[in-house]
């Protein structure tokens, strides 16, 4: 349950998410000679989509060619030979960054694959999730009314930093009770 309510928050579904798994994160090799991935969190969904969950606390200086990478791999998971095209299942990578990453004001970016000129979406089966810890206080200082979405709720989960911060998030909604008690189990 508090694995489907930070999906449900940041990806923001049409429909609810009924079940979420963790699958196994290493990604299998289509050649001896391909690059191995080994992904932070790797979930398959009740509608069998699949989401890349990656947390990020050091600049690597590279996470504009990884993650495209890391979704095109799990993306591409999806289909054996002889499996139509369209049983391909929607794919996310949500990234939780301790670091700004884009010049962007919001803390929460999606990226998705839309024409350049008008914007017109192409596909809603690819979808980065960005998010940036260090945004959040000056975007809600900008946008006040935002407080309550669920996105901002986790976020502040994790820019938490002291165990009062935990409590007040489990006073206001239980789901970061058991959240902050996962926590502490780890």
């Amino acid at each position: 349950d508090i694995l489907i309510s930070f999906l449900t928050a940041v990806l923001q579904p049409d429909s609810p998410i009924l079940s979420a798994e963790v699958i196994n994160p290493e990604l299998p090799k289509d050649t001896a000679t391909n690059k191995s991935v080994i992904l932070d969190v790797a979930v398959k969904l009740s509608d069998n989509s699949k989401v890349d969950v990656e947390m990020q606390v050091a600049n690597e200086k590279n996470l504009r060619k990884r993650v495209p990478f890391y979704l095109a791999r799990l993306h591409q998971t999806q289909l054996i030979v002889g499996d139509k095209y369209n049983h391909i299942a929607p794919t996310a990578s949500i990234v939780v960054l301790e670091y700004n990453e884009t010049t962007e004001e919001n803390f929460h970016t999606i990226y998705e694959l839309r024409e350049r000129h008008s914007n017109n979406l192409f596909s809603e089966d690819l979808q980065i999730h960005l998010i940036e810890l260090l945004k959040l206080p000056k975007f809600l200082k900008h946008n006040p009314t935002q407080l309550k979405n669920d996105d901002v709720f986790w976020t502040r989960f994790f820019n938490s930093k002291t165990p009062k911060d935990l409590e007040e998030l489990a006073m206001e909604r239980p789901i970061f009770k058991r959240a902050n008690e996962a926590l502490k189990f780890i």
